[in-house]
């Protein structure tokens, strides 16, 4: 038996997010196969994860995190990642800031 994650949303729009303000997205991931998943989940700025580090998820259970995006300039910023041993799945959307070309 192995673990299968099923990660909700597989992708996050943040959309349009002033400067300087944050906007935040739960993201669920649910182990729907049949041996323990464990999870480490990392982004890098101006996007943070709020839990997700060492996680370790029974069979048919679901963990929730919290992502969240605070731009620091306007621009597109695209980026995050929820990794899973052995494979990895990529939670990433481009994120606008108003001011952008």
């Amino acid at each position: 038996l192995q673990p299968e994650a099923l990660v909700d949303p597989c992708g996050i729009d943040f959309g349009e997010v002033e400067v300087g303000q944050t906007a935040s997205s739960p993201v669920k991931v649910s182990n729907v196969g049949g041996a323990t998943l464990e999870i480490s989940v990392s982004t890098t700025p101006p996007f943070a994860v709020g839990g997700g580090q060492g996680v370790v998820i029974e069979p048919l259970l679901t963990y929730q995190f919290t992502v969240r995006y605070q731009p620091t300039e306007a621009g597109e910023d695209q980026g995050g990642a929820v990794s899973r041993r052995p494979a990895a799945l990529v939670v990433s959307r481009p994120s606008r800031s108003p001011g952008a070309d």
